[in-house]
């Protein structure tokens, strides 16, 4: 699959051993590449699958963007800054 940079991972079991998901996140960061890796276990460490699985996945599809777009507004807020007061 190409241009994928996002990726979410929830375990059935995930709220009982998080070690589990985050050994999937490390390699899915050191060797697959992926950007944004969202652990459901660490979002929100509840029972629920469903729950902490539509967690994971909305932050790892929303994420990328939100962090863009705070990157842009503040590098022309700061820019517009440093230009109005004096450091």
């Amino acid at each position: 699959v190409q241009n994928v940079s996002s990726i979410a991972i929830a375990l059935a079991h995930g709220y009982l051993f998080p070690d589990h998901e985050n050994a999937i996140a490390r390699v899915a960061t050191e060797l697959g590449g992926f950007a944004q890796v969202s652990v459901s276990s660490s979002l929100n460490p509840m029972i629920k699958l469903s729950s902490r699985a539509a967690t994971a996945v909305v932050d790892a599809y929303l994420s990328p963007g939100i962090r863009e777009y705070i990157a842009r507004f503040y590098s022309h807020f700061t820019a517009d800054l440093a230009e109005r007061v004096p450091v």
